[in-house]
């Protein structure tokens, strides 16, 4: 991986083998002036790397320019996105393994359903370890002690360290 431009000799054989001589676009076989394309566009990641290449026939290298192409979702997102919109409970539990497109599929569904007016908005919450102390995420020896609300409006516990 570099910030040089064009792929190299061995890059471009890589690309080649891997689409099996065809355009990963179209599916048309490569003749000699078939290009090594990135498929997020130099002009947005400024690196050439043979994990983000691809080759493709001059014509819909041409038709991409430097756009993305929208991601498409995985079978098993599809699968799950249609048990979840079938059902439509309060609780749904999805498990996947690291990497494997949870977030994707989350933002899928989301949209999916603010598209069909179930829901109008939604809300991103991402916990860190930051918010703890020294990093760590609490623990019964670490975490801070509650504080309770003396308002008389209400009772609020907090779990925000009190200061007395």
């Amino acid at each position: 991986m570099s910030e040089r431009r064009r792929f190299n000799r061995s890059e471009r054989v890589a690309l080649y083998l891997a689409a099996d001589g065809r355009c990963s676009e179209c599916g048309t076989e490569l003749e000699a002036a078939w290009h090594a394309d990135h498929v997020t566009p130099f002009a947005r990641s400024r690196r050439t790397d043979v994990a983000d290449g691809q080759a493709l026939c001059p014509p819909c290298n041409l038709a991409k320019g430097a756009r993305m192409p929208e991601r498409q979702p995985l079978r098993w997102q599809l699968s799950v996105q249609a048990d979840y919109l079938g059902k439509l409970q309060k609780d749904y539990l999805l498990v996947a393994v690291p990497g494997a497109g949870k977030t994707f599929w989350t933002m899928h569904t989301a949209r999916e359903l603010i598209r069909v007016g179930r829901i109008g908005h939604i809300a991103i919450v991402a916990p860190t370890t930051a918010a703890s102390p020294h990093g760590a995420p609490p623990t019964p020896a670490n975490a801070p002690e509650p504080c309770k609300s003396t308002s008389p409006r209400r009772s609020v516990t907090s779990r925000t360290p009190c200061s007395r």
